[in-house]
């Protein structure tokens, strides 16, 4: 993917997604580190992920988020200081 289809596509979802009340999001540099960090290797991996979500916030709205209101803020601290120290690391 080259910059430009990146900033486009980053863009375009704003756009088309601000109306119904998204809030503005990136491709998540961050999150695709911390997942292949913690082992996923195949594209398929945010997929899954995404089809997790989708299926919780679509069937289970109100359950959904007192179930992800239960994960710790300390994990959710680890995990985003290991995605920035690997991407630290990788600039070297």
């Amino acid at each position: 993917m080259t910059e430009r289809r990146l900033a486009l596509t980053t863009g375009a979802g704003n756009l088309l997604l601000a109306p119904f009340g998204a809030m503005p999001m990136c491709h998540g540099a961050g999150g695709l580190v911390a997942q292949y960090r913690f082992g996923a290797r195949t594209g398929s991996a945010p997929g899954l992920l995404g089809a997790i979500l989708l299926v919780l916030g679509l069937g289970f709205a109100g359950d959904a988020a007192a179930l992800l209101g239960a994960i710790p803020l300390a994990a959710v601290g680890a995990l985003l200081v290991f995605a920035g120290g690997d991407l630290a690391l990788a600039r070297h």
